[in-house]
């Protein structure tokens, strides 16, 4: 007697899909066995150019000090500047931006953000404002594609308490 579920049950059509759908599963299987084992570790690419990370941010000291704005700047992995302006006008942020510009046209940079740190613009003592803004954004500044108004709106900004120095007692 017959079996009514085995192979020979099934007409020739039926068997020739099932061999393909057979075939496509072993290669589907294959396939994601390939991409499990395969080394997915990506390359690093190494500078190709050397670390002017130092001349830079000497350069963009110098810069500000030509400007009369006393700023201490540094460069952390390629991506940021940092500005911490020790005087006491918080609009030398502007000189910042401008200097950030001339930066760029000398090699340096252009850095994908900018952060800036002046004093508090209100005059409150022992607050600071810390400014974060992005390439793009100095850049249409400097193209004159948007003006101050609308550059102080897209910054990001925040403000931080410095702690006191403290000092020493008198007599002691």
């Amino acid at each position: 007697m017959l079996s009514r579920f085995g192979l020979s049950a099934l007409t020739r059509q039926q068997k020739l899909t099932l061999l393909i759908f057979a075939l496509l599963n072993v290669f589907i299987l294959g396939a994601l066995f390939v991409l499990v084992l395969a080394d997915t570790t990506p390359v690093v690419e190494l500078p190709t150019t050397p670390d002017n990370s130092l001349d830079c941010a000497e350069k963009a000291a110098v810069a500000l000090r030509q400007r009369s704005v006393a700023a201490s700047v540094s460069v952390i992995d390629h991506q940021t500047l940092e500005v911490h302006v020790t005087g006491p006008d918080a609009a030398a942020a502007w000189e910042v931006f401008s200097m950030t510009v001339r930066l760029a046209q000398a090699d340096c940079g252009p850095y994908p953000l900018i952060h800036i740190d002046v004093p508090d613009p209100e005059g409150h003592p022992g607050t600071r404002l810390m400014m974060e803004l992005t390439w793009p954004q100095i850049e249409g500044w400097a193209a004159g594609r948007f003006d101050d108004g609308q550059l102080s709106q897209m910054m990001r900004r925040s403000t931080y308490q410095v702690a006191p120095i403290p000092t020493p007692a008198a007599g002691q």
